[in-house]
């Protein structure tokens, strides 16, 4: 069975209104160790198949003289990466910056470069000299709103438009094409905090483009579920992508500024059943990259099921090869070319600007699915023109 799970999409907002349908693959680089990807695999099929790459991370540094401070691995990515732009001039380079990381020092320094006059003064230049100086076309945000203070939130936009500002100035005098700014809402999947610290009306202004993070909704406490249901079980369903997509539109964003992230893992869930030990309910167990959770297909055949918007699901159970026992049952909630084509008509029918593919390093990227190399991007190319 060929799952499709995707994510694609992310464009300037000069080539979506040309009708472009663009494909945004995003990775961090800083967690490529778990996984066999390394720079020997940034080849041409990414840049045929991505129309930008977001590389994570970044993180703001200093208090005294704001700057960004790239993660050591992210220089191991970048010369493959601008060897293909080399050959492809529309193929684009994003630095995803956080002002976090398990640290309330980086967050609380983050927070003093952008709510004054003088640290923005300081910050935004530093920020246009390192994009330039490390080859990239442009920067993603990535705020936490964890444990910060209301106010912040109008400094957030301050900060905003003074790099957009730097950013077209800096094009003007020197020629070169205008740095894009993009801006990611960690608390997609949390409305009341959302509502709370930041003004998405004024970041959806400001910015190019924004990523809304629809590609995991499901909670740690609660019962399984799927992770990026696309209505839920009722229009109204908080943790779905229809409802995040109608708040940001009905805080005035542009159709066209918004991108929905979907992940190509799968979510997983078990349940111990067998004869010596038992648990009453499934717990998460956690996320499978796609070439991982092709192989469960392959060995267990078990029949997809579907919620009523289509989100794919499988359900098996494990046997002792000895006894033939059950041991344990197992839920997968994954993507797959029904669930993804519902999602890309849905984005049609809004006018939206695309998708954006969140670790696109967890598709098949070695082929070992049998399906080529990078399946689920494929599929995306072929579906969304």
């Amino acid at each position: 069975m060929k799952i499709t799970v995707f994510v694609f999409a992310l464009l300037s907002w000069i080539q979506l209104s040309h009708g472009r349908c663009a494909k945004v693959c995003l990775f961090h680089a800083s967690s490529t160790s778990l996984l066999t990807f390394n720079s020997r695999h940034i080849d041409s099929n990414i840049s045929s198949l991505c129309s930008h790459v977001i590389v994570g991370y970044g993180l703001v540094v200093d208090p005294y003289d704001p700057r960004i401070q790239t993660h050591e691995k992210v220089a191991d990515f970048l010369p493959g990466l601008k060897a293909l732009r080399k050959a492809n001039g529309n193929f684009k380079i994003l630095l995803q910056v956080q002002n976090w990381k398990y640290s309330s020092e980086l967050q609380l320094t983050y927070e003093n470069a952008i709510s004054t006059y003088y640290g923005r003064r300081h910050f935004v230049p530093n920020i246009v000299k390192l994009l330039r100086d490390m080859g990239f076309d442009g920067i993603q945000i990535r705020e936490s709103n964890s444990g910060r203070i209301v106010s912040i939130k109008k400094d957030h936009i301050l900060f905003l438009q003074d790099l957009a500002a730097a950013f077209r100035s800096e094009s003007s005098t020197t020629g070169r094409a205008k740095l894009l700014l993009f801006e990611s809402l960690p608390e997609s999947t949390n409305m009341h905090i959302l509502d709370t610290f930041s003004d998405v009306n004024g970041i959806c202004r400001e910015v190019d483009m924004v990523i809304l993070e629809t590609q995991f909704f499901y909670l740690r406490n609660e019962t399984h579920r799927h992770h990026s249901r696309l209505y839920g079980d009722t229009a109204d369903q908080e943790h779905s992508v229809n409802f995040v997509t109608n708040y940001a539109l009905s805080k005035g964003c542009a159709q066209e500024k918004l991108l929905i992230a979907i992940s190509p893992e799968s979510l997983t869930f078990e349940k111990s059943v067998g004869y010596f030990f038992k648990t009453k309910n499934f717990t998460l167990k956690g996320l499978l990259p796609y070439s991982y959770f092709c192989q469960s297909l392959k060995e267990y055949s078990p029949k997809v099921q579907r919620s009523n918007d289509l989100a794919p699901y499988v359900y098996y159970d494990v046997k002792n090869k000895y006894t033939k026992r059950v041991e344990k049952s197992v839920i997968h909630y994954f993507e797959d070319a029904v669930s993804l084509k519902y999602k890309v008509n849905y984005i049609k029918q809004k006018g939206l600007g695309g998708f954006v593919l969140w670790e696109f390093i967890h598709d098949d990227f070695s082929g070992n699915c049998y399906e080529g190399r990078y399946p689920i991007l494929s599929i995306l190319n072929r579906v969304c023109k």
